[in-house]
């Protein structure tokens, strides 16, 4: 099933949107504005059903995919829990750092 579009127009009133604590000069930043992501969106959305449970939206899944391969990542469970949780980044420079040694 498609994922349903939520809306976002209830902001909290002191918190800074996520655009606003991002880097905009950070490389994803910039190919997230470069991306059509409408393409994507008509292109796969014949391959959901409008029955069983909402999937995720089909943008999120396209954008999980081109990190995996941007960081050349095979398993997509780790993809997603390390990129919720922010700890891919971690990761990534503790094993570069251990390969210098």
């Amino acid at each position: 099933m498609r994922a349903k579009n939520k809306t976002k127009n209830q902001l909290h009133f002191l918190a800074p949107t996520l655009k606003e604590r991002l880097n905009p000069k950070h490389g994803l930043y910039l190919l997230t504005s470069a991306i059509d992501w409408n393409y994507f969106e008509e292109a796969l959305k014949v391959l959901y059903s409008d029955k069983g449970r909402p999937a995720h939206s089909i943008r999120l899944m396209t954008a999980l995919l081109i990190l995996k391969a941007i960081y050349k990542l095979s398993d997509e469970t780790q993809l997603v829990r390390d990129t919720y949780n922010g700890t891919h980044h971690k990761r990534r420079k503790k094993a570069s750092s251990a390969k210098r040694k």
